[in-house]
């Protein structure tokens, strides 16, 4: 995979979580400005985030997560999540795990 295809693969990524944010916090009925007070986090940027204008940093994807309820895998796309599970069946050196 190109150095390219990763970036444009990771925007995506980012693009479902902020999707999926965007959708729990609705189901939560908390406005932006309310989920930030709680999350700790500045409600123009958060903003930002949930619109796919700007990325998170861990501590700020961490306490969004545990400010919605959230557990980490809702964040993960199928397609990924499928890749990983190939993966964690396989030694580092790429055998099959017994």
């Amino acid at each position: 995979m190109r150095q390219d295809e990763r970036a444009t693969g990771a925007h995506t990524h980012m693009q479902h979580i902020a999707r999926t944010m965007g959708r729990l916090r609705e189901a939560r009925g908390l406005t932006i400005a309310e989920l930030a007070r709680r999350a700790d986090m500045d409600p123009s940027h958060l903003g930002k985030v949930l619109r796919g204008e700007r990325n998170l940093q861990a501590d700020e994807y961490l306490n969004l997560c545990y400010v919605l309820g959230a557990k980490n895998d809702l964040f993960v796309p199928t397609d990924v999540a499928k890749r990983l599970a190939e993966l964690n069946m396989r030694t580092m050196d790429g055998r099959l795990r017994l």
